[in-house]
């Protein structure tokens, strides 16, 4: 539904806003068509009566008869409200929903981050901050992070991000707190800014503490550095050091970014010796040696060594590589 007249009105008559009279006593009484309700908010902000509109859309929205137009009419309630230069009671309305009502908070969490993008200067900062401690959902949450996280990148301060691991930790699973502080480095590496990556990691390892997932990050991270800048020999030798000391899944994910990069390299004897480290690894770590199993094969064909391809695909049979793996 849009109600054109609701905005012009509170455009033209925003210096009429904040005017100290009291709130219209206003009935919605046996009104149950939601265009009727925005058709009084739209006659009170006509008469400049701001708090008249505002108590409407809050008897509507807390009326079960108009459930399926909550976020609705909350988006209605926060608009106005920051139209009329009082987003800090935007905020606070929206603030005293968080962790009661969560179709609200869904709904108040867009219009209000929009609002403070658009501010420019620190006001986006300022407001994450404020949605840090919050009970937000945890998507929501995850998202105020990774804001966090990529202002503190914008800005070089490496030691911000690192703080936040702990913080990261307690709230979030491993899979998604993982991606939050791994998400940087990428960043970084992906940029070429290699000594900045090692930073954001010598960060995270300030307060990594006993957390095994992060431990295992950072170490996959700083070899993938050395990888990066080509420095083949020092890479394999931490690869080596590395790969037997991460879990079946975690080795899995790092084989094919690794061992790829080799191949796209022409460095086909790496690539070989890496896949082999994998192969000849604990029989345990089904999913790595899957993994490894394709640029093996991948090598031979590089190398044009036709021979060798049935004699692997044997060798991969009997080190119990999946059957779906080998087809493919």
């Amino acid at each position: 539904i849009r109600y054109t007249g609701l905005w012009l009105a509170a455009a033209l008559l925003a210096a009429g806003c904040n005017k100290a009279t009291p709130p219209a006593e206003v009935s919605l009484g046996e009104v149950r068509d939601v265009s009727q309700v925005m058709s009084r908010v739209d006659t009170c902000l006509r008469e400049g009566d701001t708090n008249g509109a505002l108590e409407v859309l809050g008897q509507a929205i807390g009326d079960t008869a108009y459930a399926q137009n909550r976020s609705w009419l909350f988006t209605q309630t926060l608009n106005i409200l920051i139209s009329a230069d009082r987003a800090d009671e935007a905020q606070a309305r929206y603030l005293g929903l968080v962790g009661k009502d969560e179709e609200l908070t869904r709904v108040g969490f867009g219009v209000l981050c929009g609002y403070h993008q658009g501010k420019g200067g620190d006001a986006f900062e300022t407001w994450i901050r404020q949605m840090i401690p919050l009970p937000l959902p945890q998507d929501l949450l995850t998202q105020i992070y990774a804001w966090q996280i990529s202002v503190f990148r914008a800005r070089g301060q490496w030691d911000k991000i690192g703080e936040l691991a702990p913080d990261c930790i307690r709230k979030f699973d491993a899979g998604v707190y993982r991606q939050l502080l791994g998400d940087p480095v990428l960043a970084e590496l992906s940029a070429g800014r290699y000594d900045q990556a090692g930073k954001i990691l010598d960060a995270l390892e300030k307060n990594a503490g006993s957390n095994q997932t992060l431990k295992d990050l950072i170490a996959i991270e700083r070899t993938d550095i050395l990888f990066q800048r080509g420095d083949w020999p020092g890479a394999e030798q931490r690869f080596v050091a590395v790969a037997g000391g991460l879990s079946d899944g975690e080795l899995a994910g790092w084989v094919p970014r690794v061992i790829g990069g080799c191949i796209r390299q022409k460095q086909l004897d790496l690539a070989d010796r890496l896949c082999d480290v994998v192969l000849k690894g604990p029989k345990e770590k089904i999913a790595a040696k899957d993994q490894a199993a394709a640029p093996w094969i991948e090598v031979a064909k590089a190398r044009q060594d036709t021979a060798a391809i049935p004699v692997r695909l044997e060798t991969l049979r009997g080190l119990g590589v999946s059957p779906q793996v080998l087809l493919d």
